[in-house]
């Protein structure tokens, strides 16, 4: 990678992988604790003052719908999800040897990209999936458990045309690799391409990276790792 200068690393942001899903599970956590109180003042409002109980209901009601929603809040959905972002920062950890710098919870906006991968071979945006299954092709559509995850394959495209459209505002015009890596589920093949999107099982990671024919060289790379790595 090249050198950086004194000015770029006051702009560097290193970051943990996860940090998204930790403050996710501290609000889940902390919505948990709220909905005990409100149970309980909800259970004393009704032995004082029925209407006061009829008050109480309805941020309850709310809350745990919310805490419900889509897994959102679900503690031990976020927790696996910790755990894939994590099992995959320990993949990506060993490229670093070969020159590529790996960003951890990059915000675009709406959302974040778990993981970038820079380096002499591109760069990489990287989305986690801690699911447990298997993942497989059918009529140019990537199923899992028999079911179609075609929302993963956008969500994938989106985040990477974002990256992408941040770095040409600097002045970096490179392609960027969107990629799935699953953490539990099995890939069918050695690897799943539909569209600009590759679905590959975390551990293939590395080889995944090392295998690809473009080529960035260093000082752009270091360009492109440290616009990036901006707060």
């Amino acid at each position: 990678m090249g050198t950086r200068t004194a000015a770029d690393a006051t702009t560097m942001v290193a970051r943990s992988p996860a940090r998204f899903l930790h403050q996710r599970l501290r609000l889940a956590l902390f919505a948990a604790v709220l909905l005990i109180a409100e149970a309980f003042l909800l259970a004393l409002a009704v032995f004082v003052w029925w209407p006061l109980a009829f008050v109480a209901i309805v941020p309850l009601v709310l809350l745990a719908r919310n805490t419900t929603l889509g897994g959102l809040l679900d503690p031990v959905t976020i927790r696996r999800g910790i755990q894939g972002e994590e099992r995959v920062a320990a993949v990506l950890a060993e490229l670093e040897a070969d020159g590529y710098e790996v960003i951890h919870d990059v915000e675009i906006g709406r959302g974040n990209a778990d993981h970038i991968l820079v380096g002499p071979t591109g760069v990489f945006v990287i989305e986690t999936k801690d699911w447990g299954g298997r993942f497989y092709p059918r009529r140019g559509r990537l199923m899992f458990n028999n079911r179609p995850a075609d929302h993963i394959v956008d969500q994938a495209t989106m985040v990477a045309r974002t990256v992408k459209r941040r770095l040409k505002r600097a002045g970096i015009d490179v392609w960027v690799e969107a990629v799935i890596a699953s953490t539990r589920a099995s890939v069918s093949s050695r690897q799943i391409r539909l569209g600009h999107v590759t679905v590959v099982e975390a551990s293939k990671l590395p080889a995944f990276v090392r295998g690809r024919s473009s080529h960035m060289d260093p000082d752009r790379a270091s360009r492109a790792a440290e616009v990036l790595s901006r707060p």
